[in-house]
């Protein structure tokens, strides 16, 4: 996603603010912040996608008069859909989840037990299994493709990424 649009989620939710560079991390030792490092690995047709899981993350916490404790760890396209790993700055980050190709993916949901972080986790299952229906590169209505690699694209989306695979 380019920096412009990241910038912009990171201007309207502050969750979605990045820490320490991928420079800085390495002079310090190594990666230990893969979002603020690396930023959203996925094209900028999620950018609308994103948006909408993060204004209804921002909204729960407004509803619940909670400061907003999510700590985004890594967002991602992998298989095609969305990953959007996250943890809460009083749970341990834990392992977020083992994914399989072509066949089924565990994902670990953090918070159990508190009716809000039980509520985020659904509406961050809701947006990845929702990017499987938008194109990853300009947002209109996708399915998932296996060119190169596997990714969601709209038909002309998928027909310009076939012509440059051949």
């Amino acid at each position: 996603m380019t920096d412009k649009l990241e910038k912009a989620l990171a201007e309207r939710y502050a969750f979605m603010k990045k820490g320490r560079t991928l420079d800085q991390q390495m002079k310090s030792g190594g990666i230990d912040d893969l979002y603020s490092a690396f930023g959203c690995q996925c094209e900028d047709g999620w950018y609308d996608l994103l948006d909408e899981i993060c204004a209804k993350i921002q909204t729960i916490y407004n509803e619940n008069g909670r400061k907003p404790n999510i700590i985004i760890d890594q967002i991602k396209e992998k298989y095609g859909t969305l990953r959007f790993y996250y943890h809460f700055g009083d749970k341990d980050q834990g392992i977020h989840a083992f994914d399989c190709i072509g066949g089924p993916s565990v994902k670990f949901m953090p918070g159990k037990g508190d009716e809000l972080y039980e509520r985020i986790a659904e509406i961050v299952s809701w947006g990845e299994d929702r990017s499987g229906e938008i194109c990853e590169e300009c947002g209109k209505p996708g399915t998932i493709r296996d060119l190169m690699y596997i990714q969601t694209l709209c038909d002309d989306c998928y027909a310009k990424a076939a012509d440059q695979e051949e």
